[in-house]
């Protein structure tokens, strides 16, 4: 059927066409607007794999320009050393806490090229918005050990005072927002700080890291959705690692993994091997570009496996067996491609290994030691400027402290 617009005729096909942007839908064409045909959408083509490094760590000759310019050896070093370093301090640290020297830890054991090779694809301006495995990330930004021990442990020297469960690491020094343990909090959080850095015109993007499992989260949805439409300049992160807690992906999702999500809300996405470092800092090195340029947020899938328990809290021998056809370890695929490039030693993990670990024992010892936080400082840091009802309960708090310590059996 034709009609008369603006003195000219125009079909119903070309009518829906030119309306369809009411809808926000891009046809590219009138013909491809409408059909007589009755049909159901059927699911895309799996998104394929980004890699770079075979398993044995060897790079082919046609990627070698991608890494021009940007992978260097002093990015290659560091990106190795922080990886053992988290290593070491997480089999400490898990140790310590089957001891009873701590309440809880979480390990990164399988995941560390995901981790710090993002974190290396970033500019340390750019906001990092963590879920609780990414303690490699802050690492490989220079903070310091000895924060870390002393928050697990809760000593003094803990700048939380000791009110956060252990890896809730925070550093604003570091652009480092504070772990928050409910699942998904920290996606909306990244698109609103993704948002503000658009508004401002940065040249910088907010990361935000997350789990498979938490894509079931309604907050999932509400972030992508409003990144997409106010153009937030924020990189959604996720770990892909096989399992959300005992959960497998079988049964988180029915779809094409969590990259095909990106699709829908209009959001480049891409999915890249996350047991390969250098691609996954080539992934997020370009996200990075492509955000700041375009403003918009972009979703990075890393495929990945936990080859530890989710946390101390867990046994995983209870619901999954160890694959046959298991990954290969990021650590030691990454050292075999620096050590083909001569950017690494062949005694250089086992040292680097052993001299962190005395690190840590030495920063473990001195801060066992170390008292608690006192009471008196348990209102201490909910303001900026603490208001009189708290500087009056504080005293109330450092009265019965008193009390107690003259009288303790009262």
């Amino acid at each position: 059927m034709l009609q008369r617009c603006s003195n000219r005729l125009i079909s119903d096909q070309e009518r829906i066409f030119r309306f369809s942007r009411h809808w926000n839908l891009k046809y590219e064409s009138s013909q491809a607007c409408t059909t007589g045909k009755l049909q159901f959408t059927t699911p895309s083509q799996p998104i394929p794999i980004f890699q770079l490094l075979s398993h044995d760590g060897i790079l082919s000759e046609e990627d070698c320009p991608r890494l021009n310019g940007n992978f260097t050896k002093d990015i290659g070093r560091r990106i190795m050393k922080t990886m053992v370093q988290q290593q070491t301090l997480d089999k400490i640290l898990h140790d310590c806490q089957r001891q009873g020297r701590i309440s809880f830890y979480l390990t990164s054991d399988g995941e560390l090229a995901s981790i710090v090779g993002s974190a290396a694809g970033l500019h340390p301006s750019d906001i990092i918005y963590g879920q609780y495995r990414e303690s490699g990330a802050l690492l490989y930004r220079g903070y310091p050990v000895e924060k870390m021990i002393a928050q697990c442990i809760g000593s003094v020297g803990d700048r939380a005072c000791g009110r956060q469960m252990p890896i809730h690491y925070g550093s604003k020094e570091h652009n480092f927002h504070t772990i928050s343990s409910p699942v998904g909090t920290q996606l909306t959080h990244a698109a609103g700080c993704g948002y503000g850095l658009a508004f401002e015109k940065k040249d910088n993007v907010c990361m935000c890291y997350f789990g498979e499992g938490t894509s079931s989260e309604g907050d999932f949805h509400a972030a992508l959705n409003m990144s997409s439409t106010l153009h937030c300049q924020t990189l959604f992160f996720c770990r892909n690692n096989a399992f959300a807690i005992s959960t497998p992906c079988v049964e988180q999702y029915a779809g094409n993994g969590i990259a095909s999500y990106g699709a829908s809300y209009g959001i480049p996405s891409i999915r890249v091997d996350g047991n390969d470092a250098v691609a996954v800092f080539m992934a997020v090195h370009e996200a990075r570009a492509l955000s700041i340029e375009k403003q918009s947020p972009v979703l990075i899938e890393a495929m990945t496996y936990r080859m530890g328990d989710h946390s101390t809290s867990d046994d995983s021998t209870k619901y999954r067996d160890t694959p046959e056809d298991a990954l290969p370890d990021p650590i030691k695929r990454f050292e075999r491609f620096l050590a083909g490039r001569s950017w690494w030693g062949t005694d250089e993990t086992q040292k680097v290994c052993t001299e962190f670990r005395d690190e840590i024992l030495q920063m473990l010892t001195k801060h066992e030691a170390l008292p608690k936080p006192s009471d008196r400082t348990l209102l201490d840091h909910v303001y900026d400027i603490k208001p009189q009802h708290l500087i009056e309960q504080t005293a109330q708090i450092c009265t019965k402290e008193i009390d107690f310590l003259r009288n303790p059996t009262t």
